[in-house]
């Protein structure tokens, strides 16, 4: 098997490694791991030209290009910023678009994410809780 990665400092690369180290699998032993990419998108296409057989990704790039995703973990995604900034007029407006049905309902539309939460305002602590 033909491995191919993110490059390092993606969070992808960083969750794919945390990941490794917590089932004490040595990097060193896949085949292509040191093989990266800058895109899911281009991790996808890399895996369905041939060049590699599988790579660690998000789901809507492997839609795209009509290949199998097995889900391995759940992510949070989060939009930082100062508490005390939230009610300023840029930011108030970026949570109604999150918050909004539209947004809603075109993230519902993309496979393998969840909207539910989208414009939920968590602390820090909460947030890395999970």
């Amino acid at each position: 098997m033909r491995f191919v990665n993110r490059q390092p400092g993606s969070g992808t690369r960083m969750l794919l490694d945390l990941s490794l180290r917590g089932v004490a699998v040595d990097p060193d032993r896949i085949n292509g791991y040191a093989t990266t990419e800058l895109t899911h998108s281009m991790i996808a296409a890399f895996v369905a030209s041939g060049m590699a057989d599988l790579g660690f990704g998000v789901q809507p790039a492997t839609q795209h290009f009509a290949l199998d995703f097995i889900p391995i973990v759940d992510e949070d995604y989060f939009f930082a910023c100062e508490r005390a900034r939230l009610d300023e007029t840029a930011l108030a407006s970026v949570l109604r678009i999150l918050r909004s049905p539209t947004f809603s309902d075109s993230v519902a539309h993309l496979g393998g994410y969840d909207p539910a939460q989208c414009g939920a305002v968590v602390d820090i602590d909460a947030g890395l809780r999970g």
